[in-house]
């Protein structure tokens, strides 16, 4: 993922207000990213 990305992801999840669902939506953005780049997540 790009800084960028990664930065714009973790704006909308600060707006979640139910930190449960946090890594859950950042599992889902980062997997939606890797089918439309095809290739593997940074560290």
């Amino acid at each position: 993922l790009e800084k960028e990305e990664l930065a714009r992801i973790k704006e909308k999840l600060k707006g979640v207000k139910n930190k449960s669902l946090q890594p859950v939506l950042s599992r889902i953005l980062i997997k939606d990213k890797k089918i439309k780049k095809e290739r593997p997540p940074e560290p």
